[in-house]
This record gives C-alpha cells, sequence and structure tokens, in this order.
C-alpha cells in the first residue's frame, strides 16, 4: 500500500493519471484487507506518513502555476565551442526550446 502511495507522489508532477492509478490501486490493496490487517499494516509500514506526504504534495502540484517556469542559463566559456547546446546534446523538454546567442 506504501510503495502505491510513494509511486502516486512520485509521479504526480509528471505522469498525474498514473499517479491517480497508483493511489487507485493502493486503496484496492487497502480494501481488500481486514480492518485487523490493515490497523497491522499501518503499524508495519508508514501509510499514514505516506498518504500526508502524497496529500501535501498534491496541493503544491495544484498551486504551480500553469506554465513552466522560464529558465535562463548562462554558459561561461573560454575559446570553446557551445555546438553541445543546440546538438541535442542538452536534454530538453519536447515543448522547451534553446535560443544560443
Amino acid at each position: 500500500i506504501t510503495a502505491f502511495i510513494l509511486l502516486a507522489e512520485a509521479r504526480l508532477p509528471v505522469a498525474p493519471s498514473e499517479a491517480s492509478d497508483a493511489l487507485a490501486k493502493a486503496d484496492q490493496l487497502a480494501a481488500q484487507l481486514s480492518s485487523e490487517d490493515y490497523e497491522a499494516a499501518k503499524e508495519l509500514w508508514p501509510v499514514e506518513p505516506a498518504l500526508v506526504s502524497y496529500q501535501r504534495a498534491e496541493a503544491d502540484v495544484n498551486r504551480a502555476p500553469a506554465e513552466p517556469p522560464r529558465v535562463h542559463i548562462v554558459v561561461c566559456h573560454c575559446r570553446e565551442s557551445l555546438d553541445w547546446l543546440t546538438d541535442s546534446h542538452l536534454l530538453m523538454p519536447a515543448k522547451g526550446r534553446a535560443l544560443v546567442d
């Protein structure tokens, strides 16, 4: 259960549907346990702290701006080629772009 909650938290900012699926799987697993078994699992594994952490991450994601942040990078160089900035050696998100001046 805790592993699926942690997976949900990790995927939340980058793949919300996968996060939702992982959280649903945790709920399914919890629902299959008797109340005694669930309480025992909560004592052995940090289920409650994992849920609190997930809820905090979810609130952070919901507060995030709709637009991705703009990042400006200054690369200092001394007689070195900056080709690596534009020849796909610099990992950019699919919607990202690099402007080299």
